[in-house]
């Protein structure tokens, strides 16, 4: 049977195609053979064929979700401020001015923070001053006030110039326009006077607010140690519930009893000497029983230097570090396979076994050498003639050397096992350094790093480390130089000086931390400074301890050629004042 294709009609053993544009442009249909090999037969069902398997899903309706941000707090932006500027936001935050956005209690405010209540105008003015140039250091607004004050009196000067030019015989256009320019000038003076003024305030008012900010954050703490106390006192009545409950028996005391027999066998152990910082009813602690030696120390140098005559003493070397000692001493004491004792407590026999051990680690050498030099002196001889004299002078020179052994070398020297060297390399971790601190002068690491750094110097003599690392090639005096080398070694660039009155006070008293003999917040690592002939001029300086209620305590470089620990009445009248490091 004969059938007519219609328009759109495929004929498969043909393959022609007519489409209606086709139509239009052509007046043969299209075979599909010419349209190239995609186009065959076998292409065409193939095709057909994966077609039918692709699954086909309806379109799903779309899921609005909104974005999220998460903007930084006003809190967050306050921390990334440092200086004086970050000291006035987050002053204005403590006193609720900030963030505007939220709504402060003032009524639970500071009584110091309330005072300032008043001036919180002032406040802001002196902190959008410090924000919108940027200034952050007492340098950089000191060094701002000064060019505004260049400004004004360059200002003063154009506009005296304009008003000597009045006297003239101008015309009215020419009066009026002097006078815009003078009335133009004085408005501008009058601004910049007050930014000096607000420089002014900035200088005062922010050791005014470090002393609020450091005496509330005092206050808090104090409430936070009265609530850890309460915390403390719960665990006791709970341990004493536990204690009740021994007579019971059961499990709860056999816990009790480990937790007991966990602490004996600590205290026993060669960590017992961090227990050793408490009188155990002998009278003696280890405190006490270093002291006792660093006076040892000190006479049998002095015994040096006066058993014999000489013109000039050079001191160098130093000695153990006393943690060392103590770590030697703990490991040998408590692990004498002889004669083993616990390091905790503190009597006459184990004194005299740190003495020794103290003595084996540390030497004094010396030795004097005379030598001749000639020295040339002028006179006049009466007729105005200048006459020089050569004279040989000798001189005699004690040399004194302090020298140690390692507790490497110690280890060796009393054959420590290798269980024992481990006990030494323990105790020794850094992470211990408060523990020992607390043990040799009664304060912990965390209080101040300076003052950790300064207590390791003690006993070394000579000063050639802080002089050599200032600059010097031969001995100057050094205690400037011990004092900077602290600082440094506690990773503070500044201050750096080598002279008492012409750098070291300066550098404290231009920048505003400098506070009188009397002054009473002086803290952990401040300078102390020293005027020994009463003349008003800095003769000595050394780095602050602490305080208790009558005493300044110290650790000083240079103090008979050595670095030692002293203490002075809070009044004593060679005190000069104190460099604040403003921790």
């Amino acid at each position: 049977m004969n059938r007519q294709p219609s328009e759109r009609h495929i004929i498969w053993s043909n393959l022609s195609l007519d489409v209606d544009d086709w139509r239009e442009a052509y007046d043969k249909p299209i075979r599909l053979k010419n349209l190239g090999e995609e186009y065959t037969n076998e292409a065409i069902k193939r095709r057909l064929i994966e077609n039918q398997r692709m699954k086909i899903e309806p379109f799903q309706r779309e899921t609005f979700r909104p974005r999220q941000y998460r903007l930084p707090t006003r809190g967050n932006k306050l921390r990334k401020k440092g200086g004086l500027y970050g000291l006035y936001l987050y002053y204005c935050y403590r006193l609720g001015y900030l963030p505007k956005y939220k709504k402060q209690n003032t009524a639970r405010l500071h009584y110091l923070l309330k005072e300032d209540l008043l001036k919180l105008d002032r406040i802001s003015m002196e902190a959008r001053l410090l924000g919108r140039e940027n200034i952050s250091t007492d340098k950089e607004l000191f060094s701002y006030k000064a060019s505004i004050e260049n400004q004004i009196e360059t200002l003063t000067d154009e506009r005296t110039h304009l008003r000597k030019t009045l006297r003239r015989n101008l015309s009215d256009d020419e009066l009026s326009k002097v006078k815009g320019q003078i009335s133009t000038i004085t408005d501008r003076i009058r601004t910049l006077r007050k930014e000096v003024t607000l420089c002014d305030g900035i200088a005062e008012r922010s050791k005014v607010i470090e002393h609020n900010l450091e005496q509330v954050h005092a206050d808090e703490d104090k409430f936070k140690g009265k609530e850890r106390n309460r915390y403390e006192q719960r665990i006791i009545a709970a341990t004493k519930a536990l204690i009740a409950a021994i007579a019971a028996g059961g499990w709860v005391a056999v816990v009790v009893i480990i937790v007991i027999c966990l602490i004996a066998l600590l205290v026993g152990s060669v960590f017992g000497i961090f227990f050793s910082g408490e009188d155990s009813g002998t009278g003696q602690t280890m405190q006490t029983v270093v002291q006792e030696i660093n006076v040892d120390y000190d006479g049998r140098l002095q015994e040096i230097k006066n058993s014999v005559s000489y013109d000039k003493l050079e001191m160098s070397g130093s000695r153990a570090v006393w943690k060392d000692v103590l770590a030697v001493y703990s490991v040998k004491v408590n692990t004498d396979p002889d004669n083993a004792q616990e390091v905790a407590t503190m009597n006459d026999e184990k004194k005299q076994l740190l003495k020794d051990i103290f003595w084996e680690m540390n030497e004094i050498s010396s030795r004097t050498e005379t030598k001749l030099h000639t020295e040339i002196t002028e006179t006049d001889d009466g007729h105005g003639n200048i006459v020089q004299t050569e004279t040989t002078v000798t001189e005699t020179f004690l040399y004194i050397t302090v020298s140690h052994k390692t507790v490497d070398e110690m280890a060796a020297q009393y054959g420590f096992n290798e269980e024992q060297k481990e006990y030494l390399a323990e105790l020794l971790q850094e992470e211990n350094n408060s523990l020992w601190s607390a043990v040799l002068y009664g304060i912990g690491y965390s209080d101040d790093q300076i003052v950790t750094v300064a207590l390791s110097q003690v006993g070394n003599v000579g000063g050639e480390p802080y002089w050599s690392w200032y600059g010097f090639n031969s001995r100057v005096e050094w205690c400037a130089c011990f004092v900077s080398w602290c600082y440094n070694q506690a990773g503070k660039s500044e201050p750096r000086f080598a002279g008492c009155e012409w750098q070291g006070v300066p550098w404290f008293q231009s920048r505003g931390q400098w506070g009188a003999r009397g002054y009473e917040n002086i803290a952990p690592g401040d300078a102390i400074f020293f005027d020994w002939d009463l003349d008003g001029v800095a003769d000595h300086v050394g780095l602050v301890l602490g305080r208790d209620g009558s005493r300044v305590y110290t650790v000083e470089g240079n103090s008979g050629d050595a670095c030692k620990i002293k203490s002075y009445d809070l009044n004593y009248q060679c005190i000069k004042g104190y460099g604040l490091m403003n921790w």
